[in-house]
């Protein structure tokens, strides 16, 4: 992706965001649920705010979802998790 496809597509952009505050849910989750579990739900959610951000870019290929969404998103999402416990 070059700088001109973060202008039309903010896509990877927004993906961080939605990385970051799945961090945080997750995170959350840990530090204030004693039931193993309760982490699908925030899993789940996570998962499907990136759907709904990709599915509104149909004009992006495969590979530039695939990073926005694993590349970056769940990855940050993992790394705030990571980091906070």
């Amino acid at each position: 992706m070059s700088l001109a496809d973060f202008v039309e597509f903010p896509v990877l952009l927004r993906a961080l965001v939605v990385g970051a505050f799945g961090g945080v849910g997750l995170a959350l989750t840990t530090y204030f649920s004693r039931r193993g579990p309760l982490i699908f739900p925030v899993y789940a959610a996570l998962l499907a705010a990136l759907a709904v951000l990709l599915a509104r870019y149909p004009a992006l290929g495969y590979a530039p979802r695939y990073a926005a969404a694993l590349g970056t998103g769940a990855v940050l999402c993992a790394g705030v998790a990571f980091v906070a416990a």
